[in-house]
């Protein structure tokens, strides 16, 4: 699984990957595998992914009531890329510790040129605790 590319103000305690069940072309559905991975204990975390016009997505949100740090919360999803749109994939993750909320915006580039030269998104080990 490739890293999600996190903004540059993210407070939220967590990692996203992704990977693509195929090549992301127009007007064709693929499956996209996601997986939130906790550096924290015992906080409720959400993974939403972000509409957009360009995108036609049948997701809903992940709601997980605790996490564990060495846990892997995965979700899988059809996108269809429409004609035309160069958007990428946005995902919030959500963490709530107590009265604390921390939270980040992570992109996901739909294009293989992207993530095949490393230059936006760089390939790492999926992690230990994936397996």
């Amino acid at each position: 699984m490739l890293a999600a590319i996190p903004s540059s103000k993210a407070t939220v305690a967590a990692d996203l990957r992704y990977s693509f069940a195929a090549e992301v072309l127009p007007n064709q559905p693929v499956m996209v595998h996601i997986a939130a991975i906790p550096r924290i204990s015992g906080a409720k975390m959400k993974v939403s992914v972000q509409q957009s016009s360009g995108l036609k997505l049948a997701a809903g949100p992940l709601d997980v009531q605790k996490t564990d740090a060495l846990g892997v919360y995965r979700q899988q999803f059809s996108l269809t890329k429409l004609s035309g749109t160069t958007e990428p994939l946005r995902v919030l993750v959500t963490m709530q510790m107590g009265e604390d909320t921390g939270f980040g915006y992570f992109t996901i580039p739909l294009s293989t040129a992207a993530t095949d030269g490393g230059t936006i998104a760089q390939k790492r080990e999926s992690a230990k605790h994936a397996e």
